[in-house]
Formats: structure tokens, C-alpha cells, sequence
């Protein structure tokens, strides 16, 4: 079994939205393949067409530093992921629903497919698995 890193991100706080994608962005780079599952409230920060103020609150000085400053943003780190290694990430199909949302209302780029919690725990067999 291929061994990989699997993200479950559910929290919408910009400082777990940026630690996720930096680890993401990290583990890509030394080849090992990441799956993403974005559900809950992580799922309105991906929404298309948002302002980075809107997309994500901080909860620290920390997340405010990364506004101020214009550090490399979530969403762009993410990108750059995907273009680095094996990267996938995967929409909740639940949360979606509840938001009547389809995939097309997501930001570009990123996402691969909705896919229920039953068929990513399919996708997550065999992984690391790491709830954020």
C-alpha cells in the first residue's frame, strides 16, 4: 500500500487553513502524496470570489501577521502544491449539499471531486491520517 498523508480539514480559521496547506505544500515536495477532505467549516473558505477577509477569520496574531504582511496565502499555497507533487483535495459532499453548492461554485484549481465521507474514507485507506 502506497503510503501518503491524508488531511481532514474542518475548521475555517485561517491559521489551520495555512497550516494545512504548508504541510501539504511540504510533504508534496518530498513525493509523498496528499489527500485533502475539506468539510464543515473549512468549506466556505474555498468559496469562489471571496476577499482573503472574507474567506477565512483569525483566531491569533499570527493569522493577522499573514494578512498584514501578504504572506503566501492558503489558497495559492494550495495551488502551488498541487503543481508540486500528488495532491488531490475532495469537497464534502454533505456540506455541500447543505449549502447547495456544486463544485463549480469553489475556487479554481483545487478542487478534484465531491465525494461523500464513505467513498474518502476509501480514498484514505492506508494513510496518515490527520484531523485539522
Amino acid at each position: 500500500m502506497e503510503e501518503k498523508l491524508v488531511i481532514v480539514l474542518g475548521t475555517g480559521t485561517l491559521e489551520k487553513l495555512q497550516m494545512a496547506a504548508m504541510l501539504t505544500s511540504v510533504v508534496a515536495t518530498f513525493g509523498t502524496p496528499v489527500r485533502i477532505f475539506v468539510t464543515m467549516g473549512a468549506i466556505p473558505a474555498f468559496k469562489k470570489g471571496l476577499s482573503k477577509e472574507e474567506r477565512a477569520k483569525s483566531e491569533s496574531i499570527v493569522g493577522q501577521a499573514i494578512l498584514e504582511k501578504n504572506a503566501p496565502y492558503f489558497i495559492d499555497v494550495l495551488k502551488q502544491a498541487k503543481g508540486l507533487g500528488d495532491v488531490k483535495l475532495y469537497a464534502c459532499g454533505l456540506a455541500m449539499d447543505v449549502l447547495e453548492w456544486e463544485i463549480e461554485d469553489l475556487e479554481e484549481g483545487l478542487f478534484d471531486e465531491m465525494v461523500g465521507i464513505t467513498e474518502f474514507l476509501g480514498i484514505a485507506e492506508g494513510g496518515k491520517i490527520m484531523v485539522i
